[in-house]
């Protein structure tokens, strides 16, 4: 598949879904204008080339940076502002790690460089944050970062696109799988609290019923 064509399609799906009214379960606590205003922008500068001297940088680089640090104003406990940081620093070093070593270690690679990052920060961020605007943050920062350390080792001697079609596609696909387990790991949890609960009801009720006199002697 051609870069570019799977971010496009994720972003059909995206939008399908959240025309459907998927919205609170999938990004639940996200604006709608700040959906807008997301999309508005990866439509109109994503695409396009930005002149940035010999980094050949691509416009879904801002974006993405500028809708983390936006995340992190709106973040009111500094606590947690410091969480997303240092997550978002953990995913930078494993996504550059992953680029500079997928193509020396084919154990670690799951079909290819795009999905094996995306697969490996997927899981990362789900496990470590809980909140959607959380992930997004972190893994934008994180994945930018790894981009541009990629870029920096090798930029004497391959000319390498900062944010291109193959970063948006990977960008994309990580979204989607962070989301995704996300969505199954709260399903899990929930389905083991019901039947906690229902055990401990059953358990509950058990003793109460042992405890009773006998009324027949």
């Amino acid at each position: 598949m051609n870069p570019g064509y799977m971010s496009l399609l994720l972003i059909v799906v995206t939008l399908i879904l959240l025309a459907s009214g998927w919205k609170d379960t999938i990004i639940r606590g996200i604006a709608h204008r700040s959906l807008l205003l997301f999309f508005m922008l990866w439509f109109t500068l994503a695409p396009c080339r930005l002149p940035t001297g010999e980094a050949r940088m691509y416009g879904s680089i801002p974006i993405l940076a500028g809708m983390a640090l936006f995340v992190l104003y709106r973040t009111e406990r500094r606590l947690y502002q410091l969480h997303i940081v240092s997550v978002s620093m953990l995913l930078a070093s494993v996504a550059f790690f992953l680029l500079e070593t997928v193509h020396i270690a084919p154990a670690i690679m799951v079909m290819n460089a795009e999905w094996t990052v995306a697969l490996y920060l997927g899981l990362m961020s789900a496990v470590l944050l809980k909140s959607p605007a959380a992930q997004l943050a972190a893994l934008s920062l994180g994945l930018v970062g790894g981009e541009w350390l990629h870029w920096y080792a090798h930029r004497a001697q391959v000319p390498h696109d900062i944010g291109g079609p193959g970063f948006q596609d990977m960008w994309w696909m990580t979204v989607a799988v962070s989301r995704g387990l996300s969505l199954a790991l709260q399903s899990v949890g929930a389905a083991m609290r019901k039947a906690a609960g229902f055990a401990l009801g059953r358990i509950r009720r058990s003793k109460q019923g042992g405890g009773e006199p006998d009324k027949t002697a």
